[in-house]
């Protein structure tokens, strides 16, 4: 999404310019009112390829700002790169992998 790592440089990032692209469009539109469902239709109608799914839609832009995920609420376009902000814990019960927020203070 818009940065990847850079190969022999761990926790550097290096911009990709197509992506890039496309973020700042979307925080422009974000920036003039539309909604983050009408900003992934018209990526979605423009087959704009989205990050790691298969179709744009209001929770890839928007996201959950207490977890700061989502393109709006990610620090990483504020210019900060945040590690550590959850853990992977397992669920006994189904086996499955489960997100878990770490403290800020962490």
């Amino acid at each position: 999404m818009a940065t990847v790592q850079v190969p022999g440089k761990p926790g550097e990032l290096e911009i990709v310019g197509e992506e890039a692209a496309v973020v700042r469009r979307i925080f422009a539109a974000y920036a003039t009112g539309r909604t983050p469902r009408d900003i992934a239709r018209d990526l979605n109608n423009e087959d704009i390829r989205p990050p790691l799914e298969r179709r744009w839609n209001a929770s890839t832009i928007n996201g959950n700002a207490q977890r700061g995920s989502g393109l709006i609420f990610n620090e990483l376009y504020a210019g900060r790169i945040i590690w550590n902000k959850v853990r992977m814990v397992k669920d006994p019960g189904a086996g499955k992998r489960l997100s878990r927020p770490n403290s800020p203070d962490d």
